[in-house]
């Protein structure tokens, strides 16, 4: 996991994931409820976005966290779960688009956060 931030993992309390392929009005309405030790974690492919990945923690007001898509796309819902309280053990909330899926085979959404 790259980071672009000088936060500590360790002092983040809220995490937006996503795509963020471009960071335009709606990601950045998803990033607005993001606290003053809030972070986004961009899950990228490695591939060519609309907004480079490096570039794309350029264009927002918080830390920024790349993660390679082919590094988490096996794990389960769970296991994704457990892998962002271990790397973000404050995480407090976590926050997403409506269309936003998780864990092996999109398995999982916004109700199996709740």
């Amino acid at each position: 996991m790259k980071s672009f931030t000088t936060l500590k993992k360790t002092q983040i309390d809220s995490l937006a994931l996503g795509g963020f392929d471009g960071v335009h009005i709606a990601h950045q309405k998803l990033l607005g409820y993001l606290g003053k030790r809030g972070a986004m974690l961009s899950i990228y492919r490695d591939t060519k976005a609309l907004t480079p990945k490096e570039r794309r923690c350029k264009y927002v007001n918080c830390g920024c966290f790349l993660v390679l898509l082919d590094d988490i796309k096996d794990m389960s819902a769970k296991e994704f779960v457990e892998f962002l309280s271990k790397e973000f053990k404050n995480l407090k909330k976590i926050v997403i688009g409506y269309d936003f899926h998780f864990g092996k085979g999109r398995s999982a959404d916004y109700n199996t956060l709740k």
